[in-house]
Parts: structure tokens; C-alpha cells; sequence
């Protein structure tokens, strides 16, 4: 539970920041991958993967490209 609290604390920190505003704008455009990506990034140093995995509702195959073009 406190992973979920922390996950939903930096959400909204990124919402203020105004990030919100563009993964908005890139779901209207059909951009789904670079939304799951901006939102990885920002989330990786504080949790692993299969817990942003869950809190975004995408696949293991999703996240290893991501992180695959992190390397």
C-alpha cells in the first residue's frame, strides 16, 4: 500500500508540473508508447519495473522496449 501512495504522490507532482498537460496531448494524438515512456522514465529510479507495469496497465514486452532503448 505505501508503494501505491508514493506512485500516486509523483503522479501528482508530475500532473502540477504541467506533464499531465502533454501526455494529454500526445493521448489525443494517438501516442500511447510515448506517454507509457515519459511516465517510465520519470517513475524508474524510485520503483521497478513490474510496479510501474501494473500502475500503467501495460505489458512486460512494453516495458522491456523501453527499457532496451534506455541502454
Amino acid at each position: 500500500m505505501q508503494v501505491n501512495a508514493k506512485l500516486q504522490n509523483l503522479m501528482m507532482k508530475a500532473e502540477n508540473k504541467g506533464i499531465e498537460k502533454g501526455i494529454e496531448k500526445g493521448r489525443e494524438e494517438g501516442r500511447e508508447e510515448e506517454k507509457i515512456n515519459m511516465i517510465f522514465h520519470m517513475l524508474k529510479e524510485k520503483f521497478d519495473a513490474k510496479t510501474i507495469m501494473r500502475a500503467l496497465n501495460v505489458s512486460e514486452e512494453t516495458i522491456n522496449k523501453i527499457k532496451a532503448t534506455m541502454q
